[in-house]
């Protein structure tokens, strides 16, 4: 079950984003100490983000997406994991992508693919 986490109010202007579902629990749990799926991808995206205008709380330990891809397999399975590995970074880069014209700067699609936090 997910449970919806509160967010910074500032954050509420990317209501309706694709990816916002991700990115806004995974600020939560970063701020938070949690580590999770969300937490995760929005730490290994943090670089990107602050770029953009969102500040990210980074855990004490670097993320990998080694850790992430591990989360997943936890969560879903070997046979399943894959695919939704793929799928959160994809997720996560149309969030990226949606937020850059509002921010003024151009991301790129592929940056979120590449380790960057």
């Amino acid at each position: 079950m997910t449970v919806a986490m509160p967010q910074p109010a500032h954050f509420r202007r990317y209501e309706g984003l694709p990816g916002r579902e991700l990115v806004g629990p995974g600020l939560a749990d970063l701020a938070a100490g949690r580590v999770t799926i969300a937490g995760l991808l929005v730490a290994l995206a943090s670089k990107r983000l602050l770029v953009l205008g969102i500040a990210v709380s980074m855990p004490e330990r670097q993320s990998a997406p080694e850790d992430l891809y591990r989360l997943v397999v936890a969560d879903v399975g070997e046979r399943r994991a894959h695919a939704r590995y793929n799928a959160l970074r994809r997720r996560l880069a149309s969030f990226l992508l949606a937020i850059a014209p509002a921010s003024g700067t151009h991301a790129s699609a592929s940056e979120p693919h590449a380790r960057d936090g």
